[in-house]
């Protein structure tokens, strides 16, 4: 199916079921992806606008309040969207004190600001409740690059190795700090 299918497909599925929040955030990845295919950021906002629909069906739904906080985090148009983006990662927390991605989250937007010092203890939270995910120790990883916790960094993407092997922009990552830390 091309996106457009899926998106009038989708569509459909949440005109008929209106209160199935699993069907308005495949329709709002489906119009986030349009987003990202066109650079048109007026689909970007149908994503959010379904998802806060979905959001007055159920207030309670931990992933969609993550899911519109990504949205405005990594498709905001404007840096004005990176509050809307807290406030929707802190709901989730609010709703699910251990979720772990609420917190990635959270330590990842704090990390783009270069607010270290409020990034670094929830992304360590995350990590201790996600010991096995390695995009939050890759995020750990760098954000104590970032505050100059060398040390820190590279065992943070020793971790990211030990898990998955693969992982190139953590070795890219630990290359950049022996290479600039001369060892």
């Amino acid at each position: 199916w091309t996106v457009d299918e899926s998106i009038n497909n989708l569509q459909l599925a949440v005109n008929l079921n209106p209160y199935m929040n699993k069907y308005r955030t495949s329709l709002a990845q489906a119009y986030s992806e349009k987003a990202v295919k066109t650079g048109n950021p007026r689909w970007t906002q149908q994503a959010v606008l379904v998802s806060e629909q979905g959001l007055q069906f159920n207030s309670r739904d931990v992933g969609m309040w993550i899911y519109l906080g990504d949205l405005h985090f990594y498709q905001a148009w404007e840096k004005a969207s990176y509050d809307k983006a807290l406030r929707a990662y802190r709901k989730a927390l609010q709703l699910h004190p251990a979720s772990a991605g609420a917190r990635w989250a959270i330590g990842d937007l704090y990390r783009i600001q270069g607010k270290y010092d409020l990034a670094i203890p929830i992304l360590e939270e995350a990590r201790d409740l996600a010991p096995y995910h390695t995009g939050v120790w890759y995020s750990l990883g760098l954000t104590y690059e970032k505050a100059g916790r060398w040390q820190e960094a590279k065992r943070a993407f020793q971790r990211v190795l030990e898990l998955d092997p693969a992982y190139s922009k953590a070795r890219e990552a630990l290359a950049r700090i022996e290479e600039e830390r001369g060892e």
